[in-house]
């Protein structure tokens, strides 16, 4: 059993050892993190901004919307609403028609 942990002191090491209710806790900050960390938000901070461009050697195709002259008139709506109605139906007909009891004792389900 471990009683009255003790500490190790080491150059550039702070550590903090506790034992409490038989948890051992060790807590340890080095220079070197603090340096890494410091370097990190420096580095992203100089790096936030910056845009790189890369040359390519193939010819890049940007599609710009283009805006319709004309809307759909109310029979082109009428027709569009009428074949979903249409497909629909048709999908429900063929989900009716299917033997389900037999499909099901065939998948062994």
């Amino acid at each position: 059993m471990l009683r009255d942990p003790t500490q190790k002191k080491t150059d550039g090491v702070k550590s903090e050892v506790i034992l409490k209710d038989g948890k051992l806790t060790v807590l340890v900050n080095t220079e070197a993190q603090k340096l890494f960390m410091k370097w990190k938000e420096k580095y992203t901070e100089e790096n936030k901004e910056r845009i790189k461009t890369v040359q390519v050697s193939y010819p890049v195709e940007i599609k710009v919307p283009v805006e319709v002259p004309i809307k759909l008139s109310f029979f082109q709506k009428l027709y569009l609403w009428l074949g979903k109605i249409t497909f629909l139906a048709l999908i429900g007909f063929i989900l009716y028609k299917i033997p389900w009891r037999s499909l099901l004792k065939l998948l062994g389900l």
